[in-house]
């Protein structure tokens, strides 16, 4: 026969005696072969519910840590446009949304880059921080100009208008841009 467990309540969460907080966040940094946390797993499969679970025991440092790819949990999320695992973790801690990843790209950008634009508009909702770097880098209205995403370019155009004058090294703007996408899709 196995071992029982027991287990009590803490903050009206089920806890196991056997294993102390310290134990458990060692447990929750573990990462696999990919350089995966249990949280961003459970973000990249959208596991609402477990994520709900999971962050309650998650500082800003645990839920931040970034796998090989250079994602964490919430830049998962958004890249997989999972608008209720976002909103988990975005009630949890608003500061998650702003990491960038290797490529110098947050949360948003990912969103945008994957045509997600009920994520784009919650972001630029919810995250005040994220209004402010699509103002200074116009790299995001670029590159969905550039694609063709008229819906995503039209909610960072209505969030900060001053993007569309932006130009880029070789003074394009976003129309520029957006010229040259259709241009190539012909």
């Amino acid at each position: 026969m196995g071992e029982e467990q027991s287990f009590q309540k803490k903050d009206g969460k089920a806890v196991d005696r056997g294993t102390d907080d310290g134990e458990l966040r060692d447990l929750l940094c573990k990462q696999n072969q990919s350089g995966e946390t249990a949280l961003y797993v459970t973000a990249e499969c959208g596991n609402a519910d477990l994520v709900r679970e999971l962050i309650n025991y998650c500082d800003i440092v645990l839920a931040g840590i970034q796998a090989r790819k250079g994602f964490d949990a919430f830049h998962i999320a958004a890249m997989q446009g999972d608008l209720e695992v976002l909103k988990i973790l975005m009630e949890a801690n608003v500061d998650l949304s702003i990491p960038f990843d290797p490529y110098n790209t947050t949360a948003l950008h990912t969103a945008a880059s994957q045509v997600h634009a009920v994520v784009v508009n919650f972001l630029l909702e919810k995250g005040s921080n994220l209004a402010t770097i699509v103002r200074s880098n116009g790299k995001i209205s670029f590159s969905a100009a550039r694609n063709g995403h008229l819906e995503i370019v039209k909610s960072l155009l209505s969030k900060e208008p001053g993007i569309a004058t932006r130009t880029d090294k070789k003074g394009q703007t976003s129309l520029h841009m957006a010229v040259k996408g259709i241009m190539f899709k012909w």
